[in-house]
């Protein structure tokens, strides 16, 4: 798609570009709804060249975020999620969301990703500094000389924990000369063959059917986890709990000492962030000089402290139940005060006061959201009649190539202009365009507008009950039955098992239950329902494939 490269040209586009500076810089931006925050850093982007990190309240919006954006052809976009910190002994965690995290890091570290999408708590939470990621990422070509053990030591300290089979990411199995490895940011797992000490060969492979997909000369394998340790770090864990006080603290900290030293990765390890990591350091570790898009800042100073109240009541149970020590220190950065000396731009929907905030530039995009297109060609007709009679140039997202063609033969037989393109016209009549966005948008400055397939932007399999009509995520707790086939934007297909009310770490919330293949349960809180949607297809054969937890199946199917 062309539709940033156009938007790129445009002259608040070149006011921002100006106004941001080298660092430092603050930019008041009016007018700007979801979508056009989405436009608006692709659009710098693509004209800069100078990474962006969007900011969004939670994780839901972030994601959608970082979709459009690689649909609107930002290839180098990552999101970043949010995930549980887990002080605790408890079994069961799904790394999911750290394997996600993890693999955004990898492709900033390797400049593969300049553009960053995620929440406020995401990019506050507390991560191993780059120097750590580069440390722990193991790297291995044919011909290598590398002792098993010393291998089996170097993913154990990488965060991979040894299991008799590779079934899903982080996980490794020793079998003779034989190293099976599952990347964490890879959708297959590799096996490493020796001769001796020799790296013989490396290969791709299906977990389930154990056959090679081909050979490579080569492997990289990034860390697995954000805390994990080596053998150091491991003295210092050990020397630190002789100091804790008598008490279940002090048990866990030497229980996992001993359970390492056994090639066990402990269950918690994010109680050692500070002994692992000197320095503290966020995601923003991995971007040199970004410009913020900070979307609505009253919004992400509210969510601000919702995180800081609800982790506040975390270590206080916690330290009741002589879990926490004051030593282990806190894991979210101010967020605010961290991005204090980058250039950013203050994106609101509604015109408002900046107080005593100097800025550099003030621009108004007067922007609308465009309800998504429901396949109606009626109403679509009737819309775009009344934009070209306004002298709007005009652009519609069919979904696929089939749509878009036949969208092209009944707008012409409406009576309307209308050709193949992947931009915005360069005069009258309509461009239809493959793709789909999550709303279409008007840009009133520049006289465009742009309507969207109402085309689902996750992959689409067999047919359940659906959601509230119309929408592309739960809107409340009602639109929620047992039994119901739902889609997690992270974990993928399960099935809708309830809500539960569940005491972690002395926090009491609700929780929704989800039910996977295998056994596997994922527990999300009620406030990120956003991550969560029907799972809608034309099928009526009722049989619905499962996604597993932790496999890597979901990010495949997408």
């Amino acid at each position: 798609m062309t539709f940033l490269d156009e938007l790129a040209k445009a002259e608040a586009i070149q006011t921002l570009e100006t106004a941001m500076g080298p660092s430092g810089n603050v930019a008041a931006v009016f007018g700007v709804h979801k979508i056009h925050r989405v436009l608006l850093a692709g659009a710098f982007y693509r004209r800069t060249g100078r990474p962006v990190v969007v900011v969004c309240s939670n994780d839901g919006d972030a994601y959608r975020a970082a979709e459009d954006l690689r649909r609107l052809g930002i290839e180098e976009c990552v999101s970043l999620p949010s995930r549980e910190v887990t002080l605790l002994d408890v079994e069961g965690i799904s790394h999911e969301e750290e394997i996600a995290r993890l693999s955004a890091l990898g492709k900033m570290v390797s400049g593969a990703a300049k553009v960053l999408c995620c929440s406020l708590e995401a990019l506050s939470l507390y991560t191993l500094p780059q120097t750590a990621y580069r440390k722990r990422t193991i790297q291995l070509k044919k011909g290598d000389q590398f002792q098993i053990k010393e291998l089996a030591t170097a993913l154990v300290g990488a965060g991979y924990t040894k299991s008799d089979r590779v079934e899903g990411r982080g996980q490794f199995a020793l079998r003779g000369e034989i190293v099976d490895v599952f990347p964490v940011d890879q959708d297959q797992p590799i096996r490493i063959e020796f001769f001796d000490i020799e790296v013989d060969r490396i290969s791709p492979f299906d977990p389930q059917t154990q056959r090679r997909n081909g050979e490579q000369e080569a492997c990289v394998i990034p860390p697995a986890r954000e805390v994990s340790f080596d053998a150091e770090v491991l003295n210092k864990i050990q020397a630190r709990s002789l100091e804790l006080p008598e008490g279940p603290l002090k048990e866990s900290w030497l229980r996992d000492v001993k359970e390492y030293q056994e090639g066990i990765i402990p269950v918690c390890t994010d109680r050692y962030l500070r002994l692992c990591y000197e320095e503290q350091t966020t995601a923003l570790d991995y971007l040199e000089k970004p410009v913020f898009v900070l979307s609505e800042p009253e919004e992400l100073s509210t969510a601000e402290r919702h995180l800081l109240e609800r982790w506040t009541m975390d270590m206080e149970s916690l330290a009741q139940q002589g879990m926490y020590h004051p030593s282990q220190g806190n894991y979210y950065a101010d967020f605010f005060q961290m991005v204090e000396g980058y250039s950013r731009m203050l994106c609101e929907t509604f015109p408002r006061s900046m107080g005593d905030q100097p800025l550099a530039a003030l621009v108004n995009l007067k922007g609308s959201v465009v309800p998504r297109w429901n396949g109606e060609v009626s109403t679509l007709v009737e819309d775009l009649n009344g934009y070209l009679y306004a002298g709007y140039r005009c652009a519609v997202l069919a979904g696929t190539e089939r749509a878009a063609a036949a969208l092209v033969d009944d707008l012409t037989t409406a009576g309307i202009s209308a050709q193949r393109g992947d931009g915005f016209p360069t005069s009258g009549g309509v461009t239809v365009c493959v793709g789909a966005l999550s709303s279409g948008f008007e840009w009133t400055g520049l006289k465009l507008v742009l309507f969207s397939s109402s085309s689902e932007t996750q992959p689409i399999r067999q047919k359940v009950r659906r959601g509230k009509k119309g929408s592309d995520f739960f809107g409340s707790l009602e639109d929620l039955h047992q039994g119901d086939y739902v889609v997690h934007a992270t974990h993928g297909i399960g099935m809708f098992d309830g809500i539960h009310r569940i005491d972690h770490h002395g926090y009491v919330a609700d929780y929704i239950t989800i039910r996977y293949r295998d056994g596997d349960t994922l527990h999300v809180p009620v406030t990120s329902l956003d991550l969560v949607s029907p799972y809608i297809s034309t099928k009526d054969d009722g049989k619905v494939a499962l996604d597993r937890l932790n496999s890597g199946e979901w990010q495949r199917t997408k």
